[in-house]
């Protein structure tokens, strides 16, 4: 209760902190939307005529201001998109060690063949896994099935 004073005045520098680099964003907006009113080839040339002016409290000049404005990520700029192809059967191969286990290949290799290809290209190969390969490590179905059955999850030896 002793330090209200101490954090309010903590408060206050950190904002201004804060404003005063935030300044530095504004100006050079404002400057190049002065030039991209002017069009593309003379705005181009009147923010390289000011470019060594001092435009910023006296002591700025317009490519310091841009040095020091904060720079905004693609994300703020407009954006990117990012599309992220992923071979199921290759994520399954890499978690099992390239497995040289040959009901583990012909599990992959049956899954492959039945499984029409989903629209995203991914495809599933869990199911021809458990059929081909009965393993203790079987996941449990939904409780919410009607012919659930309790299987053994683990298999540790005793």
């Amino acid at each position: 209760m002793q330090n209200k004073g101490f954090i309010k005045v903590i408060a206050v520098l950190l904002t201004l902190i804060c404003v005063y680099y935030l300044s530095f964003s504004f100006v050079t907006q404002h400057y190049e939307d002065k030039a991209a009113a002017m069009g593309e080839e003379a705005g181009q040339m009147y923010l390289d005529s000011i470019k060594n002016e001092k435009v910023w409290l006296g002591a700025y000049t317009f490519k310091q201001c841009q040095e020091m404005q904060i720079s905004l990520g693609l994300d703020l700029k407009g954006g990117m998109n990012v599309v992220l192809e992923v071979s199921v059967p290759d994520v399954v191969k890499n978690l099992a060690d390239n497995s040289q286990d040959p009901n583990f290949n012909k599990a992959l290799a049956q899954a492959q063949k039945e499984a029409p290809p989903p629209p995203n290209g991914a495809t599933s190969p869990s199911r021809a896994f458990s059929t081909a390969a009965p393993s203790p490590f079987r996941r449990m179905p939904s409780t919410r099935s009607a012919s659930w059955t309790p299987r053994r999850v683990w298999a540790f030896p005793p």
